[in-house]
C-alpha cells in the first residue's frame, strides 16, 4: 500500500512537489509516475519519483485548478498565493500472482478473470504460487490467501485459507527454485472446477483490523488427473468368440495373453476396444503391432506403429478396426495375407502424469477364413462390411478374387473340434464353433462331469487319464486328456 503526499508552493518556480512512499514501512518508492493537469492550459505534465520518492512538476501560472494524478487516483488542488496541500492514499501499482510449473519452468499470470487465459493446474504436477511484484524489497507484509468456488453470477464459497505472516522465513512468498507456496497441495482434494484465488496484502504493524490493504484476485482451473492405466479387449465376430471358447456374443474377446499364441483373431473382424483404459486428459495413444515367431521369442517385424489423438473427452476408441487401419502397400487389409501367423499387440497411452502400456499376443486364425457375422447380427460386422463395400482400395472381393459372404450362426463353417491345454491343470478349453454339450468320464468309464460351457474347470479332478465326449451339431467326438 502506498500513500501520496502533495503540496504546491509559491516561488519563482511555482510547481507541485511531493513524495510517494510505502505506507506500511515509510520507505520511499522510486519510479512512480505522477501527473499534474493544468485546466487553464489543458496541458498534462508528468514525471516519476526519484530514489527518495520525490517528484517535482513545474507550474508557471497561479490561481488555477490543478489535478494531480498517481496510479489512476486524483485530487484537485487550487493554486493561489500560500500553500495548498493534498494528502490521500492511492493503490499501489497492480501486483500480480503467478504460478510456476516446477518441472518445466512454465510461468503464467493469474491476475485475469478472463476464462480464456486462466492457467490449468493438474494434480500430478507441482505448481508453485508467487507474488509477482516490484515492491517486496520494501516489505515484509502480511499475505492472506483464500481459495473460493467461482460462479460468474456470484455466490462464491470460501474453501481454503492460509497466510504468510511477517515473521515467516518464507516472507515475501517468492517462488525461487519452486520452494515457495505449493499451490497443487493447497488445491488437492477439491473437485475439478474453476477456482478464484485471492491475495490480501497488508501492513505488518497494523494488525488484523481496519488497515490499508491491496487485494489481488485471479482464476485457475483445477484438474484431478492420474497416470493412465491401459486396458483393452480385442474386437471379434461371434464366430471368433466361439473359436476362443466364449459364447457371450459381446463382440469382444474377454481375455488377453502375455504368452504365445494368445487369442485367435479373424482376418477382417479384428480390432481393439480401448475404452477400458483409465486416466483422464489423455493426450496421445500409440498402437503397435509386431510380427512374432509363434513358438519362440523372436520379433520378426513391426507391421504397424502409429500415434493417435483421443476423442474430445480424452478417451481411447471403443472401435478401432485393424481392417480400416492396418493395411499392406496395396491398401488391402494386412491380416488377409497373414493367416496362421502370430503377432504382438501393444497399446500405450500418455497424459501429463505419465505413460502406461499393455500388450497381448494374438494369432490370425486359419480355421475360419473371413469369419464374420451377418451385418445385422453384430455392429462390428456392420462397420467392416461398410468398409469393404464402400472403399475400392480395400474391397476384399476385388483384392482376393472371391465372393465374400457373411455367414450366420446357422450356416457358418464347421471348426475342427479340439481341446487344450493337454495335459490340463485347472481348466480345459473346447475349441468348436457349434458346441452343444460335453461329458467327462474317468478311465473306468464312470461319468464325472457334464456341461455346455467351453471353459471347463477340472481342478477338482484327480490326476489321471480322462475321456471327454463332445457333442456338436455335426455329431459326437471323443477325445482323451490328462489331468495333471
Amino acid at each position: 500500500m502506498l500513500s501520496f503526499y502533495s503540496h504546491s508552493q509559491i516561488s519563482n518556480m511555482r510547481g507541485v512537489h511531493g513524495f510517494v512512499f510505502d505506507d506500511c514501512t515509510a520507505n520511499p518508492i522510486e519510479g512512480i509516475k505522477v501527473c499534474a493537469f493544468n485546466h487553464s492550459t489543458n496541458r498534462n505534465d508528468c514525471t516519476v519519483t526519484d530514489s527518495d520518492g520525490k517528484y517535482h512538476i513545474p507550474i508557471y501560472t497561479s490561481g488555477i485548478w490543478i489535478t494531480v494524478t498517481t496510479n489512476n487516483q486524483s485530487e484537485n488542488i487550487f493554486n493561489y498565493p500560500g500553500f495548498a496541500f493534498v494528502n490521500f492514499d492511492i493503490v499501489s501499482p497492480v501486483d500480480y500472482m503467478r504460478v510456476v510449473n516446477c518441472a518445466t519452468g512454465e510461468s503464467k499470470l493469474i491476475y485475469s478473470t478472463d476464462f480464456s487465459t486462466r492457467p490449468t493446474i493438474i494434480s500430478c504436477e507441482k505448481w508453485d504460487l508467487k507474488f509477482d511484484t516490484d515492491y517486496n524489497q520494501y516489505g515484509p507484509y502480511d499475505y492472506f490467501y483464500t481459495v473460493r468456488s467461482f460462479f460468474p453470477w456470484g455466490g462464491n464459497t470460501v474453501l481454503r485459507q492460509w497466510s504468510i505472516g511477517c515473521d515467516n522465513p518464507n516472507n515475501p512468498p517468492e517462488s525461487i527454485n519452486c520452494a515457495g507456496i505449493d499451490l497443487t497441495e493447497k488445491l488437492r482434494g477439491l473437485p475439478n472446477a474453476v477456482y478464484q484465488i485471492t491475495l490480501v496484502k497488508a501492513c505488518c504493524d497494523r494488525g488484523d483490523g481496519d488497515f490499508p490493504r491491496q487485494i489481488t484476485s485471479g482464476l485457475v482451473t483445477w484438474q484431478n488427473s492420474e497416470s493412465p492405466v491401459v486396458d483393452f479387449k480385442f474386437l471379434a465376430s461371434f464366430e471368433i468368440e466361439d473359436l476362443n471358447g466364449e459364447n457371450d456374443n459381446n463382440g469382444m474377446i474377454d481375455f488377453i495373453s502375455d504368452s504365445r499364441p494368445g487369442p485367435l483373431l479373424g482376418d477382417i473382424s479384428s480390432g481393439f476396444n480401448g475404452s477400458f483404459t483409465t486416466g483422464n486428459n489423455i493426450s496421445n495413444y500409440n498402437v503397435k503391432i509386431e510380427g512374432v515367431n509363434c513358438e519362440g521369442q523372436i520379433v520378426l517385424e513391426t507391421v504397424y506403429n502409429e500415434n493417435f489423438q483421443p476423442d474430445a473427452t480424452g478417451k481411447l476408441p471403443d472401435n478401432f478396426l485393424f481392417a480400416a487401419n492396418v493395411k499392406d502397400a496395396n491398401g488391402t487389409p494386412l491380416f488377409l495375407s497373414k493367416r496362421g501367423e502370430c503377432f504382438k499387440f501393444t497399446l500405450s497411452a500418455t497424459n501429463a502424469c505419465g505413460t502406461d502400456s499393455k500388450s497381448s499376443y494374438f494369432k490370425i486364425t486359419e480355421s475360419c477364413m473371413y469369419c464374420m457375422d451377418a451385418p445385422d447380427k453384430n455392429p462390428i460386422a456392420q462397420q467392416v462390411h461398410k468398409i469393404f463395400s464402400e472403399s475400392n482400395n480395400t474391397d476384399i472381393e476385388s483384392a482376393q478374387g472371391i465372393s465374400l459372404e457373411f455367414p450366420t450362426i446357422n450356416d457358418r463353417q464347421e471348426v475342427p473340434t479340439s481341446i487344450y491345454p493337454n495335459p490340463a491343470d485347472d481348466q480345459l478349453y473346447i475349441r468348436s464353433s457349434v458346441l452343444q454339450s460335453w461329458d467327462i468320464y474317468n478311465s473306468s468309464g464312470q461319468h464325472i462331469l457334464q456341461g455346455t460351457d467351453r471353459n471347463i474347470h477340472v481342478n477338482s479332478l484327480q490326476k489321471g487319464l480322462y475321456l471327454i465326449d463332445i457333442k456338436t451339431v455335426q455329431g459326437s467326438k471323443i477325445l482323451k486328456f490328462v489331468k495333471q
